[in-house]
């Protein structure tokens, strides 16, 4: 018999764990995936007791059809009881989640000088037992001086100009994950994990191959619910290079294109310890982003887990969307920034939270999908 394609099955340090109810699996082009599952309460059994305890952090896997789907660890263990049942309501993060912390106190300081981001992040994920691994150019070095920066120096006599580069630090009360996010923003790409448990570094999508086209009204669209939030759409976006030593601060704007000269909305960021040359790609990072959070639309209730072609519906991909009803008046290219997978009784079902093309570019939509 031919294994169903859509078989979800869990591991709990490393073994089968077959008694998990509603499995949600939700995956993102930059964030963690994370699993949630309910199961029989049965405060009774040492075995239960032992698998489902609070604070044990125990190693778990989901596979889809036997190939790993998301690996890590399980977090939220909340028992959930009334008077018709007794379930355990229970959320995994995918392994580098662990990375939502600072480093050991033993670690620091920590100071990069004129390294590439897949050694920053080698070294910080180590201590976690993190891989990494990069799926895209991790691009120039970081803190190196530009030339003229360098004869700047020389003119000034320093004594010891040193090998050309800036640090870069960690401080001690930065998160790991923060500090790493702004430097993948720099060099243009985002940050989740592999189904193997491992920090994946790679590019959003461009576009130009949708691998659905759904409208409003037709199968298998069931509703699309818009998400605006005009308290975070700026009229532009300011990085502010602070002074060092031997080094005048510096800034650099971009301006949205869609907003300029209607109102002026100026937000400003400050980045440390980054060379001057890095704030043009900060702004235009930063920018973006602000279209993903400013209007994203979820694609609620699609009655299948794959799309038109038969794969797995998968972040960073993109289709194109009409639905009048959520304010997409004309067909756009969106880009899936998350993939939800349900399982209910004999129900499953996908969700799709998706943004504006080009959002995890650094670029601004060459459309809105309500103009």
């Amino acid at each position: 018999m031919a294994r169903d394609p859509d078989e979800l099955s869990l591991e709990i340090n490393g073994e089968e764990f077959r008694f998990w109810q509603d499995p949600t699996v939700t995956r993102s082009i930059d964030t963690y995936s994370t699993v949630g599952f309910s199961a029989p309460f049965e405060p009774d059994r040492e075995e239960f007791r032992n698998l489902f305890r609070p604070f044990r952090y125990q190693t778990m896997r989901v596979l889809l059809a036997g190939e790993p789907l998301v690996t890590g660890t399980l977090m939220h263990i909340v028992p959930k009881v009334d008077e018709k049942s007794k379930t355990v309501d229970v959320t995994g993060w995918a392994k580098p989640a662990a990375l939502n912390c600072n480093m050991p106190a033993s670690a620091f300081p920590l100071e990069f000088t004129g390294v590439g981001l897949r050694e920053i992040a080698t070294s910080l994920a180590a201590p976690f037992e993190v891989d990494v691994t990069f799926e895209a150019d991790e691009g120039a070095a970081f803190g190196q001086v530009s030339l003229k920066q360098k004869q700047k120096k020389r003119r000034k006599r320093t004594a010891d100009p040193g090998p050309g580069f800036e640090k870069v630090a960690l401080l001690p009360g930065g998160q790991v994950q923060e500090f790493l996010v702004g430097l993948a923003q720099q060099r243009g790409l985002v940050m989740t994990d592999t189904p193997e448990g491992e920090l994946r570094f790679w590019q959003s999508t461009s576009g130009g191959h949708p691998v659905a086209k759904l409208e409003g009204g037709q199968p298998p669209l069931c509703r699309v619910t818009p998400q605006f939030s005009p308290a975070t759409y700026y009229s532009e976006i300011t990085a502010f290079v602070s002074a060092q030593p031997g080094r005048a601060g510096s800034s650099y704007t971009e301006r949205n294109p869609w907003l300029d000269g209607i109102i002026l909305r100026p937000h400003n960021f400050e980045l440390q310890d980054t060379d001057p040359a890095d704030a043009p790609a900060a702004a235009r990072a930063k920018l973006g982003r602000m279209f993903a959070e400013m209007a994203s639309f979820t694609i609620e209730n699609l009655p299948t887990w794959r799309d038109p072609q038969g794969d797995l519906w998968e972040p960073n991909t993109t289709i194109m969307l009409t639905c009048p009803d959520a304010m997409i008046y004309k067909p756009t290219e969106f880009l899936i920034r998350d993939v939800t997978l349900v399982r209910e009784a004999e129900t499953k079902t996908a969700a799709l939270g998706v943004v504006m093309l080009g959002a995890f570019e650094g670029a601004a939509p060459e459309t809105l999908p309500w103009t």
